[in-house]
């Protein structure tokens, strides 16, 4: 085989991978928001259509404590078709998103809700998720990736 035959062969193999890769995934979008008090993260998904239900669990930086997390609007920004609840526990932020009767998210940039670290959190705190799971009206998983955006 020809060096420039086995190039295409393999750039061709990478674009299917890559397009494969940034095809049918649900990903989990969180970005700093500004506030002069603490931190605000914002929480979105963005689904191609089939999500029903999902998770995310968030790592809390070491030295964030639970009472220094602002959960009030957590799901506030859920489209009304939806239900979810957030909590924090050991050392994470856990959302749960579900609907009662399978009915999916809209495809497209979904709005979750907000997070805030209140004025005793490290203002340089940096997030991570630790874990996120969706799946569908049969519920099945499907594949999943996840973005952290934050200020520097």
């Amino acid at each position: 085989m020809s060096f420039n035959k086995f190039a295409a062969v393999a750039a061709s193999g990478l674009l299917m991978f890559g397009a494969a890769q940034l095809s049918h995934a649900e990903e989990l979008l969180v970005t700093s928001v500004a506030k002069a008090k603490g931190s605000v993260f914002s929480v979105d998904v963005m689904t191609e259509g089939a999500a029903v239900a999902l998770q995310f669990n968030i790592a809390l930086p070491k030295g964030v404590l639970p009472e220094q997390v602002d959960l009030s609007k957590c799901v506030a920004d859920l489209p009304k078709s939806h239900k979810g609840q957030c909590s924090v526990a050991k050392g994470q932020i856990i959302g749960i998103v579900y609907n009662d009767q399978n009915v999916a998210l809209p495809a497209g940039v979904v709005s979750i809700g907000k997070i805030g670290l209140n004025n005793g959190a490290a203002k340089s705190a940096k997030l991570s998720v630790a874990y996120f799971e969706v799946n569908d009206a049969s519920a099945r998983e499907l594949p999943v990736s996840s973005r952290v955006s934050q200020e520097k």
